[in-house]
């Protein structure tokens, strides 16, 4: 099933022909390193456990699956620059207004993190009611997206959201494609 995962997302990417950065790559098959290895041993740590919570906070699974790509590339003990945390890397101040009790530790633990990002992305959602802007008000802050009434003009948020929204197609069409196999 892995391997047919795998050969589907392959093809769907290659007709969508999306630029793909290493995470993409490295999830379609089309670079073989230690570190790409790792990514995908990591996506199929997380995969039933984003499936589950996707599920849970009303999300579909392929775009919780493309956040966390995105984010950490499904590395739980990732910590970023500004401080986010885990496999959705929030911020211990975001989390802690999740109701996240001592956010600066449990945000490692997976099923948190993903708890946290997942109930977070679903709250922009409600907020905005359009999902690009939900995913530039998780990268971004709502701040900012309420302040320039749309997508920020930051490269990264701007980039973030294409990114997401590309692997979240090509999970989505893989997820179609396994279930109708069955």
């Amino acid at each position: 099933m892995r391997k047919r995962c795998f050969i589907a997302l392959a093809l769907i990417a290659a007709a969508l022909n999306v630029q793909a950065d290493s995470t993409t790559r490295c999830l379609r098959g089309q670079v073989q390193t230690r570190h790409c290895a790792q990514v995908i041993e990591n996506y199929w740590q997380h995969e039933a456990a984003i499936r589950e919570t996707a599920v849970r906070f009303g999300l579909e699974p392929a775009l919780l699956k493309a956040l966390v790509a995105t984010e950490s590339q499904y590395n739980a003990k990732a910590r970023s620059h500004a401080d986010a945390r885990g496999l959705t890397q929030v911020l211990p101040s975001t989390a802690k207004g999740m109701g996240v009790a001592d956010p600066h530790t449990r945000l490692y633990d997976p099923h948190v993190s993903l708890s946290a990002g997942a109930a977070y992305l679903r709250q922009m959602y409600v907020e905005f009611r359009d999902w690009r802007l939900a995913l530039a008000a998780y990268n971004a802050g709502p701040g900012a997206v309420r302040r320039h009434k749309g997508i920020p003009p930051y490269r990264e948020t701007q980039q973030y959201v294409v990114k997401v929204l590309a692997l979240y197609r090509q999970f989505a069409l893989v997820d179609a494609q396994l279930a109708s196999a069955r």
